[in-house]
């Protein structure tokens, strides 16, 4: 009830009011200017054993598709002419209220908890202070997964507002939709894929890798000395050498085409917001205030430099790859898939990118093996500098062979992203 007693007005959101509120009105009549009764809603959101689910995607769609789901509120008003001992009907206004819009959202429940609760694990052990997870379909494009962390419970967000926002750890912070990161070596994926479509290297084409890489008055350098690599091996040993010298062979121009081609350095349109991001360009680069250099070039071969993505837009590029060369464009609303849009066509150079990262997932020893799968997996890591320290980023594919998933993970201050995938 919204009752409103003004002078000798009672308004009131029941067409037929009760006995006792009959009795109330005359009591307030001769006692009291006025009374409202409001009635208030209240949102909840569901928990797993107390556990909050994908917290911040919904709390993203909510604040993006607010206008469709709440709906137009109706009327219902009722004027009424006290008299002593009762009351009259003076006026009516009823106007029916429309219904929200239900909406399904396409994270898989079980498949967004494991990503949950391997995150917080991976903080609570100290093998990261935070952290994304990205799953999506390779056949629909739906987003299944967003996981960040730390995490926050939506239903308790008022009341813990002021202790979030002043978390050192950002729990509040979305990373899989606005983190922007370096890739890392990640990046060696698109690098390869640009140096074989534009056959600057083929499959035959071995380059030599002495650890040291000199240019100009700057030394770059490799993780180890691995003599001749082709792109195969190259992605299987994350040469460095190897993709500085692509970078070279390209420059700037297409290698940034390319990287512009999978995704990066814009938005991932899902309808909800995400950043965009930035691509190396002699133009980004200035917009920096920092002079152009051959070296940024190279740094960029390898997901370094001034690159940043997000941990969403690294599970997109993989899903082209997987596809490839074509993108499912990717959906958080179910039953909203579109069609495929081919972004790189050239067979040939994704099977030898597939290959290589067979073979860097198969290069994963000891507890954190692959082995165990039923299926092969494809996969490229990276370790990109981050302040003083790392992070760790992976992308990949399951089964590498007809791929159902397509994923990424992030995590800040770490070395350990690969210990997640299995």
């Amino acid at each position: 009830y919204n009752a409103l007693l003004s002078g000798d007005e009672l308004f009131v959101l029941d067409p037929s009011p009760s006995e006792e509120l009959k009795e109330q009105a005359e009591i307030i009549a001769s006692n009291e200017p006025f009374v409202r009764l409001q009635t208030s809603y209240e949102r909840v959101y569901k928990t797993s054993k107390k556990q909050p689910i994908a917290p911040h995607a919904l709390g993203s769609c909510d604040s993006a598709f607010e206008k469709a789901l709440s709906g137009i509120q109706g009327v219902d008003k009722h004027s009424y002419r006290l008299y002593q001992g009762g009351f009259s009907l003076k006026e009516s206004t009823d106007i029916a209220p429309i219904d929200g819009q239900d909406m399904t959202l396409t994270i898989d429940k079980t498949l967004q908890l494991k990503a949950q609760s391997l995150l917080k694990s991976a903080i609570d052990n100290a093998q990261c202070s935070a952290g994304s997870v990205c799953v999506v379909s390779c056949k629909t494009g739906e987003i299944l997964t967003l996981a960040s962390a730390p995490d926050f419970d939506l239903n308790k967000l008022s009341e813990n507002y002021e202790k979030l926002s002043k978390d050192t750890s950002a729990p509040l912070f979305d990373r899989s939709l606005f983190g922007l990161y370096r890739p890392g070596s990640a990046m060696k994926t698109i690098t390869a894929l640009a140096a074989l479509d534009t056959k600057a290297i083929d499959a035959d084409t071995y380059l030599w890798c002495a650890r040291w890489y000199p240019l100009g008055d700057t030394t770059f350098s490799c993780l180890y000395y691995h003599g001749y690599e082709n792109v195969q091996t190259a992605l299987r040993d994350s040469c460095n050498v190897f993709f500085y010298k692509c970078s070279q062979l390209m420059g700037i121009d297409t290698l940034s085409s390319y990287q512009l081609a999978m995704g990066l350095g814009k938005s991932v349109d899902i309808g909800i917001a995400n950043a965009s991001g930035r691509v190396v360009t002699k133009e980004s680069i200035a917009d920096l205030g920092i002079v152009w250099s051959e070296g940024l070039l190279l740094q960029s071969a390898i997901g370094q430099s001034e690159t940043a993505v997000t941990p969403l837009q690294m599970a997109q590029w993989a899903q082209i790859i997987a596809n490839k060369g074509s993108l499912k464009p990717l959906t958080i609303k179910l039953n909203e898939t579109g069609r495929a849009q081919r972004i790189i066509k050239n067979d040939f150079a994704f099977e030898q990118i597939r290959e290589g990262m067979i073979m860097a997932a198969d290069n994963i020893w000891g507890e954190d093996s692959l082995y165990s799968l039923p299926e092969k997996t494809a996969i490229k890591t990276g370790t990109p500098e981050a302040g003083n320290g790392y992070n760790s980023t992976v992308i990949g594919f399951y089964p590498a062979d007809d791929p159902e998933i397509a994923f990424s993970i992030v995590l800040e201050n770490s070395e350990n992203s690969k210990s997640l995938i299995r």
